[in-house]
């Protein structure tokens, strides 16, 4: 008779996910898993030292507005839209070193938004800004600002009027 040796897999105790606590001026104070911040090796332009950022969804769901928070300054978060549902042909012309710079196998994962910015007293100015627009990895958590430099698209766009177009 034969001695069959069955291997029992080890029982590993679960992983305690890391929950972190940040506060914010507009949203109090958030407490989300660490593995939902961004990270952005180069911040965004005019704001080099900010690298870390957690994405808000809109509220309600299918809302137009997202909210871009600083992770490491709690009275920073720039709004941002997705710009494919106000600017239906909108795209993002990039070279072969930005692709690269991004480290992207599959351009169908990521994630684009433009920041939006609404003068005080004048909301009926909104604008988005389409030259950089934000890329971001949903599955790595990574996120750039890319300056599209060749593009016709500006960085003043008004919102209100493509609204009323898409909508």
């Amino acid at each position: 008779m034969a001695v069959v040796k069955i291997a029992i897999p080890e029982v590993l105790p679960p992983v305690e996910e890391s929950i972190v606590e940040i506060p914010t001026t507009r949203f109090g104070a958030l407490t989300i898993p660490a593995t939902e911040i961004y990270e952005m090796g180069e911040g965004m332009h005019g704001f080099p030292e900010l690298r870390r950022f957690l994405l808000l969804a809109p509220d309600p769901p299918g809302g137009l507005f997202y909210w871009w928070q600083a992770v490491d300054e709690p009275a920073i978060a720039f709004p941002c839209c997705d710009p494919g549902k106000i600017f239906p042909d909108y795209r993002i012309h990039s070279d072969e070193a930005d692709v690269l710079r991004l480290r992207l196998a599959d351009r169908r994962s990521l994630q684009v938004l433009v920041v939006v910015t609404v003068p005080p007293h004048r909301p009926e100015e909104i604008t988005a800004n389409l030259l950089g627009p934000l890329v971001m990895d949903p599955e790595a958590h990574e996120a750039w600002q890319l300056i599209c430099e060749r593009s016709d698209h500006r960085v003043a766009a008004p919102l209100l009027p493509a609204l009323q177009r898409a909508g």
